[in-house]
C-alpha cells in the first residue's frame, strides 16, 4: 500500500484475499494424467509463488530482468506470472501458436534472460543460447541447462523469504511489469510496455463493474498471452474468486459440465461455435420441437430486449419467458455446467444476434473493447446497463473521445506507456496526450461506444487474433507463380485470399507441361494449374504459425492496377476498395466452408 493506503500493485490485493481466505480454495485444476481435478488454496498458491519468485533469485533474477512465459493455459502460466512480479522482474508473455523465428525475436528485443517452457515441444521452438536459462513444468530434460521445477524448490531455500518482502514492497506503480508483443501494421511485432499501475488500474475498474467473488468460479480457457485472459487472471485472483483452467479449447466442452463455473470470458468464434452447436441439435429434432424452439428465442429476445431500455414488462409476457426458460433454455445452460450466468465477450466484434440470443437464454453477454496498448478494455457493457451492438461504456479512469476522422482516442491509467525501443512509433501512436486505437467507432447519444471500422490494416479474427496482412501476403508472393495477394479475414475464423497469378510464369509451366489452352482464364482454372498453386499456398503457409495460414482463396483473371483503382500511384493497396469490389468473392469463400460443414 502507498501513504495513502491505496494499493500500488495487485500483490496489496492478492495478500489481503490469502490473509482473508487462507484454507478456501483458490484454483482448480485438472491432472492430465488422472484427469482428476486437483485443487490449491489461497495459502498454498502463495507458497508456491513464494517458493518459486526465491528460485527465481537463486537463478541470477534481479530486478527489472525478463523472463518470458511459453505454454498453453494452465495454472502453473499463472504461478510463473506472479512468482516474476513478485521477484521485480518483467513477464515476457509467448504466444504457444508462434512460430520459432518470431519466438527468437521477441525474446532477443525483449532481452529475455530466463524461460518457462511447458514440455519438450516447446523447448523445441526456443532459441538455443548459451546465456539463456530454461525452466521446465514437467520432467523430461531437453537442454542440459534445463531447471526443472522441483530443482527450483531446492534452489529457493537459499534466498530468505525477506528477500521477497523487500522487492514487493519495492515495486512503484510506475515499474515495468510485462512486455507484450503484438503485430504491427508492416508485420513487425512490437512489445507494449505495460506497467503495474496499468494492470491495477484494469483490474479496479473491472471490479466496479464485475460483482463476482469467493462463491463464483471462472472458467479460464483463453490464451494467457493475450491481455484479456490475463487482465481476467489477475481480476480473478484480486476479488477472490475461484479460477478453474480448462484443459484445452477442444476440452471446452466437457470441462463446463465438470467445474460448473458461473462466469467466463470468450472471443466470439467461441460462442459462434456454441451457436452453432446449439442449431445443429435443434435441426435434427422433429418439426414440432424445431417450431417450440425457435417461438421460445422468439419470446426470450422480446422480453430481452424490453429489459435492455428498463421498460415494463407485462405480466404475460413474463409468464412466456418463464416457460421458455424452463422448457428450453436450461437445457442449454445444463450443457455449460447449469451455473453459467455470465459471458464476458471481448478480442473481436461480436454478432448482436449472438449477444441477444445468448441473454435471452439466460446468459448475460457483456461486450466489452479494449487494445494490448490498454491492458484489455476500456469500455464495457454492464449487467444493469447494456445496449446489443456496442461495446459499453467507458470503465472507471478511462476517457473517450472520437477524432475528426472517426478515430477512438483514449487515455486513462490503464493506457501503455511505450513501445519497447520504438521511440518513433510511441510518438506517432498519441495526439496530445490521446492514445489513438486505429479504430473507428462512434458515441451513441447515451454514452454507448460502437466500433463502425478499422483504421488500422490489421486483421482480427473472430477468435480474436490480430494478424498482419503483409505478413501473409509476402509469404504468398515469395512464389513465382503468384504475382500478387490479398489477405481478408476480419471478424471470421480463418482467412481467406484473393491471388493474382504471374501471366508469364504460368504460361512457361503450361507450356513445359504439355497443357493444352486457348484463353488465359481458362488455363488459370486447368486442374494442374489449380493443383500448382495449391501446392505454393501450402509451402507459404508451412512458414506462417497456424492462424495466419490461408485456408480458401480465390484465383482472379487479373492482377490490381492503379487504372482500375485497386493500387495508389505508388503501387500500394488500396485494402478497403479491394475488399469493397470483391465483397462478394470473399463472403463466398466463408459460404462454401459453411456448405460443407
Amino acid at each position: 500500500m502507498n501513504q495513502n493506503n491505496k494499493p500500488s500493485h495487485i500483490f496489496d490485493l492478492l495478500q489481503q484475499n490469502v490473509e482473508r481466505y487462507a484454507q478456501e480454495t483458490c484454483i482448480f485444476h485438472k491432472n492430465l494424467e488422472t484427469k482428476k481435478w486437483l485443487s490449491l488454496t489461497w495459502k498454498e498458491l502463495w507458497e508456491k509463488v513464494l517458493v518459486l519468485s526465491r528460485g527465481l533469485i537463486a537463478l541470477g533474477l534481479m530486478p527489472g530482468d525478463k523472463v518470458a512465459i511459453f505454454s498453453p493455459t494452465c495454472y502453473e502460466w499463472t504461478l510463473a506470472d506472479l512468482a516474476i512480479l513478485a521477484a521485480g522482474g518483467v513477464t515476457v508473455p509467448i504466444y504457444p501458436s508462434l512460430t520459432s523465428e518470431q519466438i527468437k525475436y521477441i525474446c532477443e528485443d525483449s532481452k529475455v534472460s530466463i524461460i518457462f517452457a511447458a514440455g519438450k515441444k516447446e523447448l523445441k521452438l526456443l532459441p538455443k543460447t548459451t546465456h539463456m536459462k530454461y525452466i521446465r513444468f514437467d520432467r523430461d530434460g531437453f537442454f542440459e541447462a534445463s531447471h526443472y521445477l522441483d530443482h527450483i524448490e531446492r534452489l529457493s531455500e537459499t534466498i530468505p523469504l525477506e528477500q521477497i518482502s523487500s522487492r514487493i514492497a519495492a515495486l512503484k506503480s510506475s515499474d515495468d511489469a510485462t512486455y507484450v508483443y503484438t503485430s504491427g501494421t508492416t508485420g513487425n511485432q512490437k512489445g507494449v510496455v505495460l506497467t503495474h499501475g496499468n494492470i491495477l488500474a484494469e483490474v479496479e475498474a473491472t471490479k466496479e463493474i464485475m460483482n463476482f467473488g469467493p462463491n463464483d468460479i471462472g472458467l479460464l480457457s483463453l490464451p494467457l498471452p493475450h491481455v484479456f485472459a490475463r487482465a481476467s487472471q489477475f481480476y480473478q485472483l484480486c476479488v477472490g474468486a475461484k479460477t478453474a483452467y480448462a484443459e484445452s479449447l477442444e476440452m471446452l466442452a466437457l470441462n463446463f459440465r465438470e467445474v460448473k463455473p458461473h462466469f467466463t470470458c470468450v472471443v466470439p468464434r467461441m460462442l459462434e461455435k456454441i451457436y452453432e452447436r446449439v442449431n445443429g441439435q435443434v435441426n435434427k429434432k422433429a418439426l414440432w420441437r424445431r417450431n417450440a424452439f425457435h417461438a421460445a428465442v422468439e419470446v426470450a429476445k422480446e422480453y430481452t430486449q424490453q429489459k435492455q431500455f428498463h421498460r415494463p414488462i407485462s405480466f404475460k409476457l413474463k409468464s412466456k419467458k418463464a416457460l421458455a426458460d424452463f422448457f428450453v433454455f436450461r437445457q442449454l445452460r445444463s450443457l455449460l455446467g447449469g451455473n453459467i450466468n455470465t459471458f464476458i465477450s471481448g478480442g473481436a466484434p461480436l454478432a448482436k444476434e449472438l449477444s441477444l440470443f445468448f441473454t435471452a437464454a439466460g446468459i448475460t453477454v457483456l461486450e466489452g473493447y479494449g487494445l494490448t496498448e490498454t491492458f484489455a478494455a476500456v469500455t464495457v457493457n454492464r449487467a444493469d446497463d447494456y445496449r446489443f451492438g456496442t461495446v459499453g461504456k467507458p470503465m472507471k479512469g478511462a476517457s473517450l473521445k472520437i477524432a475528426e476522422d472517426g478515430e477512438i482516442l483514449i487515455k486513462g491509467p490503464m493506457v501503455f506507456s511505450r513501445y519497447l525501443h520504438l521511440e518513433k512509433e510511441t510518438k506517432e501512436a498519441f495526439t496530445d496526450g490521446w492514445f489513438k486505437s486505429g479504430d473507428i467507432g462512434e458515441l451513441t447519444k447515451d454514452g454507448f461506444l460502437k466500433i463502425t471500422g478499422r483504421k488500422k490494416e490489421l486483421i482480427v479474427t473472430s477468435g480474436g487474433k490480430k494478424i498482419a496482412p503483409q505478413r501473409v501476403e509476402e509469404a504468398l508472393t515469395t512464389s513465382k507463380y503468384i504475382e500478387m495477394a490479398m489477405v481478408y479475414g476480419d471478424d471470421h475464423n480463418y482467412l481467406v485470399a484473393l491471388l493474382s497469378l504471374c501471366h508469364d510464369e504460368i504460361v512457361n509451366y503450361a507450356g513445359r507441361h504439355h497443357i493444352v489452352w486457348r484463353e488465359y482464364k481458362d488455363l488459370i482454372h486447368n486442374p494442374e494449374i489449380q493443383h500448382l498453386i495449391q501446392s505454393e499456398v501450402e509451402k507459404a503457409n508451412s512458414t506462417l504459425a497456424h492462424f495466419e495460414t490461408i485456408k480458401r482463396y480465390e484465383i482472379l483473371g487479373h492482377v490490381f492496377s492503379v487504372e482500375s483503382g485497386d493500387l495508389t500511384p505508388t503501387m500500394k493497396m488500396k485494402r478497403y476498395k479491394i475488399i469493397s469490389k470483391y465483397k462478394h468473392i470473399l463472403e463466398a469463400l466463408y459460404e462454401e466452408q459453411k456448405r460443407g460443414a
